[in-house]
């Protein structure tokens, strides 16, 4: 798009201005995977009729492990009872907002991929950095940056109601059914 302002093309086509050209150049922003898998839900529910049914994999994020050691030991061995009070309050609220979205078919599928991405984002770049010794300001600001902001910037276009502190109960909750360990060992 070209925005001109008392501008007139010379005798060459070349814009000649009494005083200001002003430019706006849009380029579309590449899609993050997330808004586009997102996109794809919303799209296969609308077309797909056999698209329907509770998600395995849903379940698989749902359940918890025979050998759960729950959500406060985890963080009491990871020394992160700074965190124990709002995680509870946070795991609860998604919990509940996840009950609640079972009669969704989009809802189920974009939890399904949103809680894998935040399981994948940990377990890829927040745990490499626990592992490696990191302090809890550089492991907070991991969380933060790579799954919080991450996944609520790729949400923000779609009609999904998930603030940041549901992210962040995603995180408590997956802790709590055993699929993220935030201790060294």
């Amino acid at each position: 798009m070209l925005s001109t302002n008392r501008q007139a093309l010379d005798g060459n086509n070349n814009y000649q201005a009494g005083r200001d050209i002003n430019t706006i150049n849009n380029y579309p922003n590449e899609q993050h995977p997330l808004q586009k898998m997102i996109m794809a839900i919303k799209h296969k529910v609308v077309e797909d009729a056999t698209f329907a049914g509770f998600i395995d994999d849903l379940a698989h994020y749902s359940m918890t492990e025979i050998d759960t050691i729950g959500l406060e030991e985890k963080l009491k061995q990871a020394d992160r009872l700074d965190l124990l009070e709002n995680a509870l309050i946070l795991k609860d609220l998604f919990a509940r907002k996840l009950f609640r979205s079972q009669l969704s078919l989009v809802m189920q599928h974009a939890y399904v991929h949103i809680l894998a991405y935040v399981c994948t984002a940990f377990n890829n770049k927040v745990k490499p950095a626990i592992m490696a010794g990191a302090s809890i300001e550089e492991i907070d600001r991991l969380i933060y940056k790579e799954i919080i902001e991450t996944v609520y910037a790729n949400l923000a276009d779609f009609s999904i109601e998930i603030t940041t502190e549901h992210i962040k109960g995603m995180l408590f909750f997956l802790t709590g059914k055993c699929h993220l360990k935030w201790s060294q060992s």
